[in-house]
């Protein structure tokens, strides 16, 4: 998606925007959306390399939706990578997540031109899910 599909498709779905700026080469949108599952703020980052989507990023304010967050990413994305797959991700690369993380649930995804890769986090106070796109994120 380009930054105007990408643009269109949050304000058709009710996100607030908070900020829409450049960093590190990315730019950013910022924004929040309520609805059944509170969420605290989304991340939307556009490579300026690719100029198409690449990343979204969601933090939910508490871990209580943990459940519902995964039933419902499995329901869109299918099976996960496993346990074992995660504990050892996240043995392997411990310093690249952030501090505090409890549990990890992968899942990689091919399709086209895409890899897709979809992490749900859960901390003690919050969880996040990114879904990145590892060919687009890598020419960044």
């Amino acid at each position: 998606m380009s930054p105007e599909e990408v643009l269109a498709a949050l304000k058709a779905d009710g996100v607030r925007i908070d900020s829409d700026q450049t960093k590190n080469g990315a730019r950013q949108i910022r924004g929040k959306r309520e609805g059944e599952l509170t969420t605290n703020s989304l991340i939307y980052v556009i490579p300026e390399t690719s100029n198409k989507l690449a990343m979204v990023i969601e933090f939910y304010d508490s871990p209580k939706y943990h459940k519902r967050v995964l039933e419902r990413l499995r329901e869109q994305l299918g099976d996960d990578l496993g346990a074992e797959i995660a504990e050892m991700t996240m043995a392997q690369a411990a310093g690249a997540f952030p501090p505090g993380l409890k549990e990890l649930t992968l899942w990689a995804i091919t399709a086209g031109d895409s890899n897709l890769l979809v992490r749900l986090m859960r901390f003690n106070n919050y969880l996040a899910v990114e879904r990145l796109d590892a060919k687009l994120m890598s020419k960044q």
